[in-house]
């Protein structure tokens, strides 16, 4: 159940200050009144020691694209795995007497798969290292 809202404030802007509201509010999908509550209880939280508010807050749509890249990412690892474990079980089963090239073969397309896994993850990183020591709202 929300908590009931008794408090009314009444802001005013310039041209320019009320535009720029609406593209945040366009960006994030939120009416004014969600995004100004937002971006207070996000200060909040983000208060530093010296009491500056270095906030970084990600939109719905830019946390919904991260948060399905990471998980991309995390099933790829987990079909390498699986690749990697079969073929672990069928050299313990078979040997690799008989099937040396077609192992070589599949664990050269394991070592490309994980490569671009690599890649991926390093993306992430880079994306995340340019907001890394500010606090960051995400998924408002």
């Amino acid at each position: 159940m929300p908590r009931r809202r008794q408090e009314h404030l009444h802001v005013m802007l310039s041209a320019s200050e009320r535009a720029a509201l609406g593209r945040l509010c366009e960006a994030s999908g939120s009416t004014p009144s969600e995004t100004v509550r937002t971006m207070i209880v996000a200060s909040e939280a983000a208060m530093g020691d010296d009491g500056r508010v270095p906030v970084v807050v990600l939109d719905r749509a830019s946390y919904a694209r991260h948060v399905r890249c990471v998980r991309g990412l995390g099933t790829l690892v987990n079909q390498a795995t699986r690749s990697l474990n079969a073929l672990a079980k069928a050299v313990r089963e078979h040997g690799t007497a008989d099937h040396g090239w077609e192992l070589y073969e599949a664990l050269r397309d394991c070592a490309r798969e994980l490569s671009a896994i690599g890649a991926g993850i390093d993306g992430v990183r880079r994306s995340e290292a340019a907001i890394m020591g500010r606090p960051t709202v995400k998924g408002w």
